[in-house]
């Protein structure tokens, strides 16, 4: 490897990369629909909520931002059509 070469990771707020089920990556841009498929009650059961902003960093995962909170993407479901 190159001794000059620095990785660069780019974190995009307002996009996520999603792969669907043919194997087609896609860039879905904020804001973006997601269901709810936790039934912790913080959000409703099965609602579709629109994703404002899409948060990250080395150490947590993935937060989707609806209506200014955070929550963990793996509570939500991405529908791709």
């Amino acid at each position: 490897m190159n001794e000059h070469f620095q990785p660069k990771i780019v974190i995009d707020p307002f996009s996520l990369l999603v792969v669907n089920r043919s194997g087609t990556l896609r860039r879905l841009y904020c804001p973006f629909w997601v269901k709810y498929i936790n039934s912790d009650q913080r959000l409703d059961y099965g609602k579709f909520y629109l994703v404002d902003m899409v948060k990250s960093d080395f150490n947590f995962p993935i937060k989707y931002i609806i209506r200014g909170v955070a929550y963990s993407y793996y509570n939500f479901e991405v529908t791709i059509v």
